[in-house]
Parts: C-alpha cells; sequence; structure tokens
C-alpha cells in the first residue's frame, strides 16, 4: 500500500462497497470536518476497480460523505491490500453489532435478513438476538459474536425465540413495560429451558400481578421474580430459578464441547 495522500473534489472518481455500514446519518461529521477539514492522518483507503476505473471505498465512507455534502476536498490512500472490509472498518472504527448486521443484510445474506427481521418486530437487543436465532439461550453468546462479525452467523432452529416472542407480545399487551429490556428478556428466556415451566400460567398470574413487576438490578434477580410469580397460590411449588440455571449450564457446556 502506497502511504502518498492524495486529495481531490472529483467525487464521482469513488464508489461506495456495496456492504459497508449505513451512511445515512453523517451531521455531526460535517460540522466537525466544516470547522477542521479532512485530518491528514485519516484518509480514505480505496482501491481500483479495474472494471469500472472507479476508486472502491473500503475505509472512510462517512468521511467521504460528509465531504461531498460539505464540499471540501477528499483525502485517501491507494491501497493494494485485499483485507476484507469487515476487517479493516471492524479494527479501525469500532464497528457496533448493528453496523455489522446492516452491512451483510446489504450482501443478501439470509440468516442476516432473518436476524434483521426478528429483531424489529420483537424489540429485543440485538446481542440477544444473535443469540436465542441461533438457536442458544438469549444472552449465552458463546461464539456467535464472532461468526456474527466474520459473517458465517447461521439461524439455529426457531422454536425457542418464537416462544419466547409470543409470550412477551402478551405482557406486552397487558402493560408489562420491560418486556423486551435485556436483564428482564434474558432471565425470561432462560425458564423456557426448564421442562416442567408452562408460560401460559406464568403469563396469566403475571397480568394480575403487573405491578409487582418492577425493573430489576440483575437476570438472577429478575428469575427470581419471575419464580415468585409463577409459583404463587400453588402447591406444588418449583424452584424455577434454581432450574433455569442450571439449565443453561448444561446447554453451554454441551455447545463449548461441539
Amino acid at each position: 500500500m502506497t502511504t502518498q495522500i492524495k486529495e481531490t473534489m472529483k467525487y464521482d472518481m469513488f464508489e461506495l462497497m456495496q456492504f459497508n455500514r449505513d451512511t445515512a446519518k453523517t451531521e455531526k461529521l460535517e460540522q466537525s470536518m466544516f470547522k477542521h477539514g479532512w485530518i491528514d492522518a485519516y484518509p480514505m483507503h480505496v482501491i481500483l476497480d479495474k472494471r469500472t476505473g472507479l476508486f472502491l471505498i473500503k475505509a472512510g465512507h462517512h468521511r467521504f460523505m460528509a465531504a461531498r455534502k460539505i464540499s471540501i476536498p477528499v483525502k485517501y490512500v491507494v491501497c493494494c491490500d485485499i483485507s476484507d472490509i469487515h476487517e479493516l472498518e471492524g479494527a479501525t472504527t469500532g464497528w457496533s453489532i448493528n453496523d455489522y448486521l446492516v452491512s451483510y443484510v446489504k450482501t443478501g445474506r439470509y440468516d442476516y435478513d432473518f436476524l434483521k427481521k426478528y429483531h424489529e418486530k420483537s424489540n429485543f437487543p440485538l446481542g440477544f438476538c444473535i443469540s436465542i436465532c441461533a438457536g442458544q439461550t438469549g444472552g449465552s453468546m458463546g461464539g456467535h459474536i464472532r461468526r456474527f462479525k466474520s459473517g458465517d452467523y447461521k439461524i439455529g432452529d426457531q422454536k425457542q425465540a418464537e416462544r419466547v416472542f409470543k409470550y412477551t407480545q402478551h405482557l406486552k399487551n397487558a402493560g408489562f413495560g420491560d418486556y423486551c429490556h435485556d436483564r428482564f428478556i434474558k432471565a425470561f428466556a432462560k425458564c423456557f429451558r426448564v421442562e416442567q415451566f408452562d408460560p401460559d400460567s406464568f403469563v396469566k398470574k403475571a397480568k394480575s400481578n403487573i405491578s409487582t413487576m418492577v425493573r430489576q438490578s440483575s437476570v438472577e434477580n429478575w428469575l427470581q421474580v419471575i419464580e415468585k410469580i409463577y409459583n404463587h397460590g400453588s402447591k406444588s411449588k418449583i424452584p424455577l430459578s434454581f432450574l433455569a440455571t442450571e439449565e443453561v449450564k448444561k446447554r453451554s457446556i454441551s455447545y463449548n464441547h461441539k
């Protein structure tokens, strides 16, 4: 890669990488670049696309879009490396997991598109969705995030994911505002791994005890609250919190030994 920094206002020399993250919001960056210009220390990384004769932007999409909007010169270096944009941008600009999701959806990958739709309809935290849509207990990330970022993420058995979504919608309709809150949803999903757990019974009792379902400081505390509501009025009480935690441990051990 040449380290020579070049400068131009011929924006049509460049094209955006198809699977880059969303570049729609650049207002703050525009304000900074309008004040300071394009800082030499952070040039775009581009490669020459021999098919089109244009420079394909590998790193610096947001800076390019901002510079074009406020009509200042873009600064760039021409690269000859073959590193993937997800490796380059992820290592230098701190992509969020949502950035990776948007990027891979643009490439038409079914698993990422399915995940995006589940995330949008459920309103669950994306990290939780990545885990549960892979067929694991929500919150048990394992190696899913690594595979997710590298482009190797795969959707697993969806029974658990759809059941959790179905019953949280019942809670939402009953007026429970934290139905999609990170700590609650992780605790609630763990309960579905317990064979004796009847979600219909829990939802019915929860509707009568919504006032007791106040936000908790941990997943463990939420498990205790769910257990208390679930056992309310029952002759045979089950240690739901303990059983849920044990089931998750078993699944985690099994998964890590595959």
